[in-house]
């Protein structure tokens, strides 16, 4: 999608719940299902009482909670998300990948990119390793760790022998 520069500007002021209502609208959302649906994220998020804030008035983890309750408003067939650990407590977190779970559960397919390995494995189904801009290894963890030759290996420990080998972190 192009987004022309006035664009930009008209979306920084919007409201979270305006941008989600912007959402709705262009994804063609039922309004009942969608205010429902709404409330609902932003409730779990526990975002109601900002709901007609402008994000740039939330803080760096109420603004990435707000922008994974806009990527789940559409019900999406399937999610790429980038980075979605960063700014987020603890809390945030577990609710995140609870989240995420549930709709892999209605049968979504998830697209992650993460630096946070540790929460990759205990969340994801299969992993790529890219390191200096190249695939060095893909699979499932045990499959990765047998392309490491690190049978009982993280997937940190992992990627570490992979950065090794290249000779930079």
């Amino acid at each position: 999608m192009f987004i022309h520069r006035g664009t930009t500007d008209f979306l920084h002021r919007l409201t979270l719940w305006e941008h989600l209502d912007f959402v709705a609208a262009v994804e063609e959302l039922p309004q009942q299902e969608f205010q429902k649906h709404a409330k609902q994220l932003l409730s779990t998020y526990k975002l109601t009482e900002h709901a007609h804030s402008y994000p740039t008035t939330l803080s760096k983890g109420m603004q990435q909670k707000a922008m994974l309750i806009l990527a789940m408003i559409t019900n999406s067939a399937v999610y790429v998300i980038d980075e979605p650990f960063m700014g987020l407590d603890p809390n945030a977190m577990k609710l995140f990948l609870e989240s995420i779970e549930k709709e892999r559960a209605k049968g979504a397919g998830i697209l992650m990119s993460t630096h946070v390995l540790d929460t990759a494995e205990k969340v994801c189904a299969r992993f790529i390793m890219i390191h200096e801009g190249r695939l060095h290894v893909a699979g499932t963890l045990d499959e990765i760790r047998d392309q490491c030759q690190l049978p009982l290996g993280s997937l940190y420990d992992c990627y570490h022998k992979i950065a090794e080998g290249t000779g930079n972190e």
